[in-house]
């Protein structure tokens, strides 16, 4: 859906670019980190919050967008009346 309604905005050439993904990473970092290294608890924690920090842009932004689209929507079918 974000690349139909806000196409500026994209997950490709992140480390994790979609939920599934982070969700795995983030069961990693709370059950698994002492099997990890500092430098791979550190870039996993890094990527997740790369991906967390885009995908709370595109939710907000595309609440704008619908926003937008249910506006004009309205205004055209209150000139249709």
């Amino acid at each position: 859906m974000l690349p139909a309604l806000v196409p500026d905005l994209s997950y490709s050439g992140l480390a994790i670019a979609e939920g599934g993904t982070a969700a795995v990473a983030l069961e990693r970092l709370l059950f698994e980190r002492d099997s990890m290294s500092d430098k791979e608890v550190s870039k996993l924690r890094n990527d997740l919050l790369k991906y967390c920090e885009l995908d709370t842009l595109a939710m907000v932004r595309l609440n704008g967008r619908l926003m937008e689209l249910v506006d004009k929507e309205i205004v055209h079918a209150k000139s249709t009346y």
